[in-house]
């Protein structure tokens, strides 16, 4: 399989923080010629424990179904 773009874990904070670089990435993420590292995905999860955000398990539901999760 191959994918055209890595999203990496800052993306996907702009992403759903919704910045101003998060809509330049928007269309890489609702696309579908995307992947996301594992590295990436337990960067994020350190990251809303640390920061005490909420919704980890449904963002993660949405990044695994919207990108190819590479180990």
């Amino acid at each position: 399989m191959s994918f055209e773009y890595v999203i990496d874990s800052y993306a996907w904070i702009e992403y759903f923080k919704g910045t101003r670089s998060g809509t330049v990435v928007r269309p890489y993420v609702e696309g579908d010629r995307a992947a996301t590292s594992t590295v990436s995905l337990a960067e994020l999860k350190e990251k809303y424990l640390r920061e005490r955000w909420p919704s980890f398990e449904e963002d993660l539901g949405f990044m695994s179904a919207r990108t190819f999760v590479a180990p």
